[in-house]
């Protein structure tokens, strides 16, 4: 625990991160940071609900670590619900983000020499009573049921951290939040050979020429609801008898047989200005002989930049999103638990998540060697008992 408490404090300045954050209320007995620190290790910590964080406030050594004593369970959401620049617990995520890439953390890329971004979407959490004037609605079996969802990217591959997200409001769709999401990303991070991964959901004109307009590469794979894309990009390999080509290659443990085919400079869609490549690829399992899926991409990297082979391995990283990205974030750091249900408190309390869990990551595979083997649950429980058993308390006053 010292040696995490030593890495916030040296390299990321946490403390003088999080007293830039500031709340409505007219008197703080209580400091906002002591509250917003108080999230931030309770989600490092894994706490699975607000109740259980105030119990844990109750700790003497919990309160000498974020710097106050008599938080309540009231008082962490009824002032995370209060902030009024809540951009700014964003801005202590890029801060961590671009402290990393000035340390070098990506020298090389973060896959096969370019930084591999991928965007997806998520639901958060859902109820037929708790709701907010933010929330969603949708009708299930004659039950009105409301709902949030988000969008969150993150790099794919060596350090997969989150960048950032984007919460989808009430009426408005993922290819609306997508917009706002890549303009800021290509606003904040200075990243250079980047290719973003976007879900089949954002086959969006709007949305390509926009990746393309910031200098980026993307890569779009087709569901199989997307028939008439499917059908046009099929009619043309068939019209040009392209002969398929053969690599074998490896997805997870699989050893695949894949033959795909390959054209470029092909208009796509009517609305976007400029040519595509398209790709097919059909997979076939070494092991068991079974054919899987057909998959499909669309993308603006042309041939000469990258062959077919290695856009086949980049496009199945972007799975690291669900496995590393939503699945750890949902049932390790309960991303669909809704702590605080609040507008502000919910883009808040999703700010913490991420910036605890890009400490940990980033403390882990950057700083010790002791947690390599272990799963960051461990690592989160070990923290816990070093902070409550140690020999003496830590503060993030010194080192």
């Amino acid at each position: 625990m010292r040696q995490l408490i030593n890495y916030l404090v040296k390299v990321y300045n946490l403390k003088e991160l999080a007293l830039k954050v500031r709340d409505s209320r007219t008197r703080r007995i209580i400091p906002t940071a002591s509250v917003i620190l108080s999230w931030i290790f309770g989600f490092i910590f894994r706490i699975p609900s607000t109740e259980e964080l105030g119990r844990l406030l109750d700790k003497p050594r919990f309160q000498k670590l974020v710097g106050s004593r008599h938080i309540s369970a009231d008082v962490l959401a009824r002032v995370i619900s209060r902030i009024i620049n809540p951009e700014s617990l964003r801005g202590i995520l890029h801060a961590i983000i671009r402290r990393a890439w000035e340390n070098k953390c990506w020298l090389a890329g973060s896959w096969a020499g370019w930084m591999v971004i991928a965007i997806d979407g998520t639901e958060l959490f859902s109820s037929t009573k708790r709701h907010c004037p933010a929330c969603s609605k949708r009708c299930i079996k004659g039950q009105s049921q409301y709902y949030h969802r988000a969008l969150l990217a993150k790099i794919v591959g060596e350090v997969p951290l989150p960048l950032d997200f984007e919460l989808i409001n009430s009426g408005e769709g993922e290819k609306t939040a997508a917009l706002r999401l890549v303009l800021r990303l290509a606003h904040t991070f200075k990243f250079k050979r980047v290719i973003l991964i976007v879900d089949a959901g954002f086959h969006s004109p709007e949305l390509m020429k926009l990746i393309a307009k910031v200098g980026w590469y993307w890569i779009l794979p087709l569901k199989n609801e997307d028939l008439l894309l499917s059908r046009a990009i099929k009619a043309h390999f068939d019209a040009y008898k392209s002969p398929p080509k053969s690599f074998k290659g490896k997805a997870g443990k699989r050893h695949l047989y894949v033959t795909y085919r390959d054209a470029q400079y092909l208009p796509f869609w009517e609305n976007l200005d400029q040519p595509v490549r398209i790709l097919s690829f059909n997979e076939t399992n070494v092991q068991t002989g079974e054919t899987l899926e057909n998959l499909e991409f669309v993308t603006n990297i042309p041939m000469e930049v990258m062959g077919a082979p290695t856009l086949w391995k980049c496009a199945h990283k972007r799975w690291d999103i669900e496995n590393q990205g939503f699945h750890m974030l949902k049932h390790t750091w309960n991303l669909t638990h809704s702590y605080v249900h609040h507008p502000c408190a919910i883009y808040a309390l999703i700010a913490c998540m991420l910036i605890a869990y890009s400490l940990l990551i980033l403390f882990v595979e950057r700083r010790t060697r002791r947690y390599s083997d272990k799963p960051l649950r461990s690592v989160s429980l070990d923290l816990l008992s070093d902070l409550l058993y140690a020999s003496s308390p830590f503060t993030l006053d010194s080192s």
